[in-house]
């Protein structure tokens, strides 16, 4: 059975295999980078921030702000990764990490 490039260790990076979508990939996940992050940064702190003072902590606030944390792990450490080309250099690279864990 032929395993599709990306699964069987033969990736291409996106600058070699499509240049002309490159740049625009590259810009547009920064972009969604940046403001995730501070966006996120908002939602907990102004959450948070309200916990304090009148209002007690709510199911509702503790699940926002869950959820908040686990999307500023995404946007500011995965996306970014994503983008340097990590898994097109062989570091994250699905059937390096298969044959690792079957030893």
């Amino acid at each position: 059975m032929d395993l599709p490039s990306s699964l069987n260790g033969n990736s291409t990076p996106l600058l070699h295999s499509a240049p002309a979508l490159t740049m625009p990939y590259i810009s547009v996940i920064g972009l969604a980078s940046v403001v995730g992050t501070l966006g996120n940064l908002l939602v907990i702190g102004s959450v948070s921030g309200s916990v304090g003072h009148r209002n007690p902590k709510t199911v509702g606030k503790i699940f926002i702000v869950n959820l908040a944390c686990s999307d500023l792990i995404v946007t500011s450490i995965i996306n970014p990764v994503a983008v340097s080309g990590a898994p097109s250099a062989g570091l994250v690279n699905i059937h390096n990490r298969c044959k690792a864990l079957s030893h």
